[in-house]
């Protein structure tokens, strides 16, 4: 709950819920390996211990909630996908190891990815997309190229990505559908 503290001061304090994503966490080191029973029988792979092996997991850990293009292109190379399919598992990953909604979005100009999991602040809910953005343009971010989510932005979330200069171009990715992985993810 938020509450102010002391009594009359103006810096409040926000309490999570125990499971609910931190603000000063990277979702890497928070989450690990997705395990929920969908986890399981997909072929998820194990995308902690594949950052590891590219030598990126260093550079996700201290830079919270963003994956810098250089690290989006190892893994697209290692994994041999696309940057619309990385970005689907990204998502699926992002989704399954919380448990929450979530989504991931390209930045227009730097081509970074973005991670947004829905915050539990115990009074209020963000939306991924309201984290997703936050992470954005705090990190000097214009718009998004796309977005991947399993479903398309509907109410606060469509009304919030309508204010993206890039909203026009915007692609949704369905995070619903399966992201066929090449042999190169059995590699791991």
């Amino acid at each position: 709950c938020l509450f102010p503290s002391p009594p009359h001061s103006l810096i409040w304090v926000v309490h999570l819920h125990p499971t609910a994503m931190k603000l000063g966490h990277a979702v890497w080191s928070r989450l690990g390996r997705a395990v929920t029973p969908s986890a399981r029988e997909s072929r998820m792979p194990d995308l902690p211990a594949l950052a590891a092996e590219l030598e990126v997991l260093p550079q996700l850990e201290r830079k919270p909630w963003v994956m810098l293009s250089d690290a989006r292109q190892a893994l697209e190379q290692r994994l041999e996908l696309g940057t619309d399919e990385l970005m689907l598992l990204l998502a699926q990953w992002l989704q399954q190891s919380t448990g929450a909604p979530a989504a991931v979005g390209l930045a227009h100009v730097s081509n970074n990815v973005y991670f947004g999991p829905s915050l539990d602040l115990t009074t209020q809910q963000m939306l991924p997309e309201q984290v997703l953005l936050g992470s954005l343009f705090s990190h000097g971010e214009i718009g998004l190229d796309a977005y991947a989510a399993p479903s398309p932005p509907a109410g606060e979330s469509a009304e919030l990505l309508r204010e993206l200069a890039t909203f026009k171009r915007l692609r949704w990715l369905d995070a619903s559908v399966p992201v066929t992985l090449g042999p190169a993810a059995d590699k791991e």
